[in-house]
């Protein structure tokens, strides 16, 4: 099969040839490869010229084999069904054998493969393989429409390059035999994972890719980064100044004491008390610049000190502060007013109850939003999941704190982003929630966990 393929130079690398030597060069990579005989210069100068099968490079029949395949594995070069242009492209290095196609079988794409474009590009992939396959034919999109329901081989397979594409498929685990040892279903594992969590998981943890990952700063010159601090937004509205006294409490204690309490007590949660439990859980003490971007610090830890996290406030029976939705304003120990009880805001209330069995409703629904461009500015691929990692800090550090100052807090497993832009007024793109808690005063019998 590997000799079948075309083989071509990756994209953006380069070559020089000097002697016996032949350099290729990357990214500021290079590999140097001793090129006896000047059989390895011909042979790639031939590559680099536009490409040949291996089959039709000449050189040592041992030998040159071996390098190619080093090469490949390496990212150096790039090989392609071709049918007089390129119909597939498997875009990272896959093994030069691929597996054998049952004619009595039945095949169809697998649930995690999906399409979009890249650049100019249409990229056929799935969480399940390091491998994707650049698609580049309409009849290779045809073979892919065919494959959305399982069929036999022989309504598949049409023509030789049908089934030199298929293989491809086949070995990047595009294609699945459903009736088979392989089948997906089969795998209790598999079976468990949904669609979207895996390729969430696949995307930002290295491995099954090789793209930019991180701090890559890609929108610098072209975007401006987002301010550490929120433009104020409502009417300003003071909270007391916390206890300058700290509740005599071990670490080790609260800890241990630590529970989710979904129902609140008859008294309702005083204005001081969420004041200090916002100033000890989400203040921001100081800004400061870094480069190009403004850093800040809070109690909870945030990748690269940017706390793209918001805290807002939808106050249903809390005492002196009347009902609506507010905004934590974290330098000024503040709340901005955004709106009074409107319905998307109502509607958050009722969901919180909803989601904590709560009949009555939290006192305070504090809801988790993100500054999503705060992140993505800097970070790469990995942005949203270091969002989910700073909510889990932030929750964590909620639920200390309610436990310290006897309040009863409840995380929640879920909430309505969608209801939560209507209510702020703001663009889903931009700002919208990522977490949800409830907060309120102790019942005289706790209803935990």
């Amino acid at each position: 099969m590997f000799g079948d393929l075309h083989l071509s130079l990756n994209k953006g690398v380069s070559m020089k040839s000097e002697g016996d030597v032949v350099t290729l060069e990357r990214d500021g990579h290079r590999i140097s490869i001793a090129a006896a005989g000047h059989e390895l210069a011909a042979a790639v100068k031939e590559l680099s010229a536009g490409g040949v099968t291996l089959a039709r490079l000449t050189g040592d029949p041992v030998r040159l084999p071996m390098v190619m395949r080093r090469l490949a594995r390496g990212g150096w070069l790039r090989y392609s069904i071709m049918d007089g242009a390129v119909v597939a492209t498997p875009v990272a290095t896959p093994e030069t054998e691929w597996p054998a196609l049952d004619p009595d079988a039945r095949y169809a794409l697998s649930r995690f493969a999906y399409l979009h474009r890249d650049g100019d590009t249409l990229l056929l992939r799935s969480p399940l393989s390091y491998l994707e396959v650049a698609v580049a034919d309409p009849r290779a999109i045809a073979l892919v429409a065919r494959l959305a329901a399982p069929r036999p081989y022989d309504e598949l397979v049409e023509t030789d390059l049908d089934a030199q594409v298929m293989r491809l498929f086949r070995h990047a685990r595009l294609v699945c035999e459903p009736d088979g040892e392989d089948g997906e279903d089969g795998d209790p594992a598999i079976r468990q994972w949904e669609f979207h969590d895996l390729l969430f998981h696949a995307s930002t943890r290295d491995g099954r890719h090789d793209r930019p990952t991180g701090g890559t700063y890609r929108f610098r010159g072209e975007i401006d980064p987002l301010p550490a601090v929120r433009p104020a937004i409502g009417e300003l509205v003071t909270l007391p100044a916390p206890r300058a006294e700290r509740p005599e409490t071990s670490l080790f204690d609260v800890l241990d004491r630590r529970r989710s309490i979904r129902r609140h007590g008859e008294r309702p949660l005083t204005k001081e008390e969420l004041g200090e439990f916002l100033h000890r859980s989400a203040r921001l003490s100081g800004v400061f610049r870094a480069g190009d971007e403004e850093v800040g610090r809070r109690p909870y830890p945030g990748g690269g000190g940017l706390h793209e996290l918001e805290i807002y406030v939808v106050a249903g029976k809390c005492a002196d502060l009347p009902a609506g939705l507010y905004h934590y304003r974290a330098r000024e120990h503040a709340l901005g007013r955004v709106s009074e009880m409107t319905a998307p805001v109502e509607a958050l209330l009722r969901d919180a109850a909803f989601s904590t069995a709560n009949p009555e409703g939290p006192q305070v629904l504090i809801v988790i939003a993100a500054r999503f461009q705060r992140l993505s500015w800097k970070y790469q691929r990995i942005a949203y999941s270091l969002i989910l990692k700073h909510v889990g800090c932030l929750i964590q550090t909620m639920y200390l704190v309610a436990t310290a100052l006897e309040l009863a807090p409840c995380a929640i497993g879920g909430g309505n982003s969608e209801l939560f832009t209507r209510a702020l007024g703001e663009s889903y793109f931009t700002e919208t929630s990522v977490g949800e808690f409830a907060l309120g005063t102790r019942p005289d019998r706790d209803a935990e966990e």
